[in-house]
C-alpha cells in the first residue's frame, strides 16, 4: 500500500526538514521502503542531513512560447489579450516575449487563429536522484529567475513517489507550491512553534488544508510555551497535536552541523519512532476535514438620532 505523508507549515523555520529527515531515517531503519521527496525546490536542504549519494541529475524542460512565425501571423493581437500575465506585447507590429512572466499556460496558442506561436525548450530546473542508505532520495532545484515555474517542477519531482512510504518535504507557506505538494497526500502534518508568528501562520495553513478537504495534524517544535494560545487554538479547532519536540540546545547543535538527532541523541530515536508510527496509522485512515463554523457577525449598533437644537 502506498502512503504519502506531507510535512508542511505556514511559515519557514519551524523545522519541517528536521522532522521529515528524521522520520525518513527512522522508518527506513525499521525496515520500511522509504522515498524522500524534497519539494522545497527553491531552497532544498534535506540532502544536507540525509547525505544521499547522487547518481543522476535530470534536466527539466518545458515547451514555452518564444517567438512568432511572421509568415503566418496576421497581427490580430488575440494572443496578447489572452495572456493574463502580460508575457506578450505587440509593439509596432513586432511581438515581444517576456520569458520570466510566462506561466506556460498555453492560452496564446489556443486563441491564435493561424497557429503562429513558436515554442522552444525552456529549462526550469533539474532533479537530482540519489540514495541515502535504503532511502530513495529525489530533490528539485529551481533555475534562477524561474519562480513562476515552482509548481511545475514540484509536480515533476512528485512523479518519483514511491510504492510504499513517501515523505514529502513541503515548501513553507500556503501558496501554489504548497498546494501542489500537499494535494495528493494521505496525511498532512503541520509543523509549528508556540510563537505569535507560528500560531498566526498555522491558522492559515490549517485553513488551506481544510479547503482541500484534508484534516491536518500538528507537531509542535521547540515546544517552550510562554502561554496557552497555541493549545487553546488547537482545542477550539479540534486539531490533534501528535508530538511536542522540546526546545533543547543539544538538538540545535546537532542540526547546525547537519547531523541527525535520531542518530546522535539516543532518546530521540524512540521519540521519532513513536511519531512515525502515529503518522502511518493516521495516514491509513480516511480523515474528513473539520468544517469551520462561520461566526455570526454582531449586528451594527443603531446610532441615536441627534437632537435638534432650539432656535
Amino acid at each position: 500500500m502506498s502512503i504519502k505523508i506531507a510535512i508542511s507549515s505556514g511559515k519557514g523555520g519551524t523545522g519541517k526538514t528536521f522532522i521529515s529527515t528524521n522520520i525518513s531515517y527512522v522508518l527506513s531503519d525499521m525496515g520500511e521502503n522509504v522515498t524522500y521527496l524534497d519539494c522545497d525546490v527553491e531552497e532544498p536542504n534535506g540532502h544536507l542531513f540525509l547525505k544521499p549519494d547522487i547518481y543522476k541529475t535530470e534536466e527539466v524542460n518545458l515547451l514555452s512560447p518564444a517567438a512568432v512565425d511572421y509568415d503566418r501571423c496576421i497581427k490580430c493581437g488575440k494572443c496578447v489579450r489572452a495572456c493574463t500575465y502580460n508575457a506578450i506585447a505587440l509593439v509596432k507590429e513586432k511581438f515581444l516575449f517576456f520569458k520570466n512572466l510566462c506561466h506556460v499556460c498555453g492560452a496564446c496558442k489556443i486563441v491564435c487563429p493561424e497557429n503562429a506561436i513558436i515554442d522552444k525548450d525552456r529549462k526550469i530546473g533539474e532533479i537530482k536522484h540519489g540514495k541515502s542508505k535504503n532511502i530513495d532520495f529525489h530533490y528539485g532545484l529551481l533555475e534562477t529567475g524561474e519562480g513562476g515555474m515552482t509548481p511545475r517542477l514540484i509536480k515533476k519531482v512528485k512523479e518519483y513517489t514511491g510504492d510504499n512510504i513517501t515523505i514529502l518535504d513541503s515548501p513553507p507557506g500556503t501558496s501554489c507550491p504548497v498546494v501542489e505538494t500537499v494535494k495528493n497526500a494521505d496525511l498532512c502534518v503541520l509543523v509549528t512553534d508556540p510563537t505569535p508568528f507560528g500560531i498566526n501562520d498555522l491558522k492559515l495553513a490549517v485553513d488551506m488544508c481544510r479547503e482541500m478537504d484534508k484534516e491536518p495534524v500538528i507537531i509542535v517544535n521547540r515546544a517552550d510555551y510562554s502561554n496557552n494560545e497555541l493549545k487553546k487554538y488547537c482545542d477550539e479547532e479540534k486539531l490533534e497535536i501528535i508530538a511536542e519536540i522540546p526546545d533543547e540546545r543539544i538538538i540545535a547543535e546537532c542540526y547546525s552541523v547537519g547531523d541527525m538527532a535520531v542518530v546522535e541523541i539516543e532518546k530521540y530515536y524512540s521519540i521519532f519512532k513513536e511519531i512515525a508510527l502515529k503518522m502511518i496509522t493516521l495516514a491509513e485512515k480516511k480523515r474528513k476535514a473539520v468544517k469551520k463554523v462561520a461566526k455570526k457577525k454582531a449586528a451594527p449598533k443603531k446610532r441615536k438620532a441627534a437632537k435638534k437644537g432650539k432656535k
